[in-house]
Parts: structure tokens; C-alpha cells; sequence
């Protein structure tokens, strides 16, 4: 498989102009998907749901995703929806906002 990637790579160097590059995705898209890739670290199975949070100089100062708080094992509580007060409900156990679990995991 490697030997295969490194041939490709090989063959691709040969034929690539010495000129930049110009489908390139801007910045909002790059940091865009990554919060999307984030979010399949999710484990609720409803909603999946990620953050990249970049700072004015365009650099990522954090990424997360929504899930049990720091400390909470997710294989001891309910992920299904239901009501607020429902102690089978994901909601009364703390799922907590991905803003949240940044700023508690910095």
C-alpha cells in the first residue's frame, strides 16, 4: 500500500507545474472541515456536532466535538433524547455544549 502511495507521489512530481498551486481552499473552508471532521468524534447518536476555534491571526487555539463533560464515562449514561427530566434522557446528564468541553479541556 505505502509502495503504491510513494509510485503515485513519484509519478504526480513529475508532471506537476513549477507554479503555485491555485485550487487551494481558503482559510474558512479549511477550518470549516476540520470542525466537521471533529464532530464524528461524537458519540451521541443524534447529533454530532464539532468546533474549530481559530484566533485572529488564523491559528486554531482549539477544536471539540459534543459530548459527556471530562470524567464522565459515556458507556454509563443514556444517549437517547427524551424529555429534560427524563432520567433516560441524554439532557439531565450533562451533555454539554462542544463550547463548553473547549473551554473545561483547556
Amino acid at each position: 500500500m505505502y509502495v503504491f502511495i510513494i509510485r503515485l507521489l513519484l509519478v504526480l512530481s513529475i508532471y506537476r507545474d513549477s507554479s503555485k498551486r491555485m485550487t487551494y481552499i481558503d482559510w474558512d473552508e479549511y477550518f470549516m472541515a476540520i470542525a466537521f471532521l471533529s464532530a464524528k468524534r461524537s458519540k451521541d447518536p443524534c447529533t454530532q456536532v464539532g468546533a474549530c476555534i481559530v484566533n485572529n491571526d488564523k491559528r486554531i487555539v482549539g477544536i471539540g466535538y459534543n459530548g459527556m463533560p471530562t470524567g464522565c464515562s459515556d458507556d454509563e449514561f443514556p444517549w437517547k433524547r427524551g424529555p429534560h427530566t427524563s432520567l433516560e434522557s441524554k439532557y439531565l446528564y450533562g451533555i454539554i455544549h462542544i463550547i463548553n468541553n473547549f473551554f473545561t479541556n483547556v
